[in-house]
């Protein structure tokens, strides 16, 4: 009896184990550029658009994907263009190379628009959400800082204790991953504060201010 019971709770540990297992199901298509000798993909929208970039015998070059339908992108004067992240309004964020150094751009209604954190050597423009909010890395010689760039005001983020940090992806609540290098990398996850938390942080620097008043009677 007590052997039937241990079979039976063995198979129940084994069944959980696999249910606790999730396999998706999914099917995988090979995307190839036609004439391309390497072809990456890296962001895709809701719609179903896919951006990437591709290698042939000229260099590397930016494409987007829809309908079966591959488009070629390179920004004008770049000897290298790459596409990395794409919105739900077509717009595509990525980067490229002219010769002196490597620069952001956004892509939208077919208008190239480079983009420069002001004081920077090089910029990198990695993703986008559908308010438009860019975000990217930028060199200021000696290191690499990550920004964000919203209503063309550009804001350096910088994981706190960190010699670098490269942001890759935004999404529409505003919230950033990436990686930083402090001992070592790491990934990071950066949330904008909650609106309570934030009149809770307000309330607390004013009952500081009143009770600095009040020690100074």
């Amino acid at each position: 009896m007590k052997k039937r019971i241990h079979v039976v709770m063995t198979a129940i540990v084994f069944v959980l184990m696999a249910l606790g297992t999730a396999y998706a199901d999914y099917t995988y298509t090979t995307l190839n550029v036609p004439g391309a000798s390497a072809t990456s993909a890296y962001g895709i929208n809701n719609a179903g658009t896919i951006v990437g970039f591709y290698g042939d015998a000229s260099g590397e070059h930016g494409y987007s994907l829809s309908n079966g339908t591959y488009t070629t992108l390179n920004v004008p004067g770049s000897t290298q263009t790459l596409a990395l992240g794409i919105n739900d309004t077509g717009t595509i964020v990525g980067w490229y190379y002219n010769g002196s150094g490597w620069q952001g751009y956004s892509l939208s209604n077919g208008t190239y628009t480079t983009l420069n954190v002001p004081g920077s050597l090089y910029t990198y423009a990695n993703g986008i959400n559908n308010a438009g909010t860019i975000v990217g890395t930028y060199s200021n010689g000696s290191t690499m800082q990550g920004y964000s760039l919203s209503n063309g005001t550009y804001t350096t983020l910088n994981v706190p204790g960190s010699i670098e940090t490269i942001p890759h992806g935004i999404n529409n609540a505003g919230t950033i991953v990436g990686y930083d290098d402090a001992s070592g990398q790491h990934g990071f996850l950066a949330t904008v504060p909650e609106p309570a938390t934030m009149l809770l942080l307000g309330i607390g620097l004013m009952g500081l201010a009143g009770v600095r008043r009040k020690f100074k009677k």
